[in-house]
């Protein structure tokens, strides 16, 4: 896919001497190396996603890819954890763009290629990305992943490397590493494919709804989904009309349960 400008992401600027000691014990994943961008969330401390972004190096600190809607909240949440630390959070207002080419890695899955920051040859379309990340089953932003309702293991990231375990504490840990650890995650991103598929539309396992559909580009999509409750894959139904779902290619979990 070559690059396609998304105007519904934007960036914030966290730069200062105790910058990268303020964002490894808050945000759930590593901090990246030089030219990656590893997907993050910033949960509440019952676990829960508050704020999922892309976090990146850049000369002065670091940079964090959000939905442009979330922007400002996080901004907001971010600067109430400041506190007296060395620590400037900022906006960016320099375009987004993602695709295949020379960029920073977007490290969720090797397929999702690369983010830049600033102006360029977009040539691919907003529905060129949508679909990359519903053939990957990527979901991003406060339509597709829920504040205050989803836990990270709902959306996979623990599975695209949103999620470190092995890392210092950060603000809802306990319970995401107790989910891990207990292996007692069951609610999990599916590709769904349907005809006339929509957002917000139930998705049911014979009488039984076990889900909902976040992500919807032309008949492709991403649902979450209670997978131990699929009894029969053959019996999937969203709206009345059969659907057919199978796990994204970073699952290590199959549909009827882990």
């Amino acid at each position: 896919m070559p690059f396609a400008h998304l105007p519904h992401r934007a960036l914030l600027a966290v730069s200062g001497e105790e910058a990268e000691h303020f964002l490894e014990g808050l945000i759930t994943s590593e901090l990246p190396g030089a030219g990656e961008a590893h997907g993050s969330a910033l949960l509440t401390p019952q676990g829960k996603i508050l704020f999922t972004f892309l976090v990146s190096r850049n000369d002065s600190g670091f940079l964090i890819e959000c939905d442009a809607s979330e922007r400002a909240g996080l901004m907001q949440r971010l600067s109430m954890y400041k506190l007296r630390a060395k620590v400037e959070v900022t906006a960016d207002d320099r375009p987004v763009s993602a695709g295949i080419g020379n960029g920073i890695a977007d490290q969720r899955h090797p397929e999702m290629g690369s983010r830049h920051y600033g102006d360029t040859n977009a040539s691919a379309s907003l529905s060129d990305y949508t679909h990359k990340r519903a053939s990957l089953g990527v979901l991003e932003g406060p339509d597709e992943i829920l504040a205050s309702q989803d836990f990270p293991h709902d959306v996979a990231l623990d599975l695209t490397g949103a999620v470190a375990f092995t890392k210092g504490c950060f603000v809802g840990q306990e319970v995401v590493s107790r989910v891990k650890h207990r292996g007692t995650a069951r609610r999990r991103p599916v590709l769904v494919k349907a005809d006339g598929l929509t957002t917000g539309t139930a998705i049911a396992s014979g009488e039984r709804e076990i889900g909902t559909v976040r992500l919807a580009n032309d008949g492709e999509g991403v649902a979450v989904v209670r997978i131990d409750q699929v009894k029969d894959v053959q019996a999937i139904t969203i709206g009345g009309k059969a659907a057919s779902l199978s796990v994204p290619p970073y699952a290590t979990y199959s549909i009827g349960g882990d």
